[in-house]
């Protein structure tokens, strides 16, 4: 019979114990955040509850592992933000994977993308996600229609009013209105956010422009990384090798 558990992991020295639990918290990964459909009639008058938010992981959430034992969660705290208990509210319960779980979620903002859905209704998802926990989101992706690239600006201020300290801006370009279905992440998704070399620009419209306003007219405390996708083009960027260090 094979052996499919592994029974001693308790008897490994603490230090080995906390590098596996810190491995195994570590993997970056998407998360999308977007806003519950709204109740049916009959039961909007059945509850005062807000709709609330679907979080959907793209994989495994890593935060379950950090639930698995006081040792795991005491790493996991280290690096990881509690998102609010009420952000899955009565209608995404309903539809959520994760909403049969008691536990309040967790993410880890140095390693995990956030998708926040399509401008502008980004700001109702940042404030339905909490305060504490969008301050430290460290990269966030929204959606943008090319009718309202004249609100880009306001975007990034809004932006930089709940997250300050962004470190990763992803715009993906769609020409498909009214959609409020979850996105569909490729597997490189997670990867922009680290990608050495330049950013990811789109032929749709004019990414000199939005980022010369993203860095001179928002303030960051550092300006962001700027990526922005149409198409599948950017696929193949991410896998093309970095261009060389310029010298000194």
């Amino acid at each position: 019979m094979a052996i499919t558990t592994f029974t001693c992991f308790a008897h490994l020295p603490a230090e080995l114990r906390l590098m596996i639990w810190e491995e195994a918290l570590s993997a970056r990964i998407a998360l999308s955040v977007t806003l519950a459909p709204a109740l049916a009639p009959e039961l909007a008058l059945a509850t005062d509850e807000d709709p609330g938010l679907f979080l959907d992981w793209v994989g495994p959430a890593p935060y379950l592992v950090g639930l698995s034992c006081n040792e795991a969660r005491r790493v996991m705290e280290k690096s990881f933000v509690q998102l609010p208990e009420n952000a899955v509210g009565a209608a995404a319960a309903a539809f959520s994977p994760l909403a049969t779980r008691p536990e309040p979620q967790w993410l880890d903002p140095d390693k995990t993308i956030v998708h926040i859905g399509e401008w502008p209704r980004t700001g109702i998802v940042l404030a339905r996600l909490g305060v504490d926990a969008v301050a430290k989101l460290n990269h966030v992706t929204m959606v943008f229609h090319p009718l309202h690239l004249t609100d880009f600006y306001p975007a990034c201020r809004e932006l930089k009013q709940h997250c300050p300290g962004l470190k990763t801006l992803v715009v993906e370009w769609t020409t498909a209105r009214g959609t409020d279905q979850q996105p569909r992440f490729h597997p490189r998704y997670p990867l922009i956010p680290v990608r050495t070399g330049r950013e990811l620009g789109s032929g749709l419209v004019d990414y000199d422009l939005l980022r010369m306003i993203l860095s001179t007219s928002t303030q960051f405390l550092e300006r962001p990384a700027f990526h922005m996708l149409s198409g599948s083009g950017w696929r193949r960027e991410l896998d093309a090798p970095s261009p060389p260090a310029r010298s000194a």
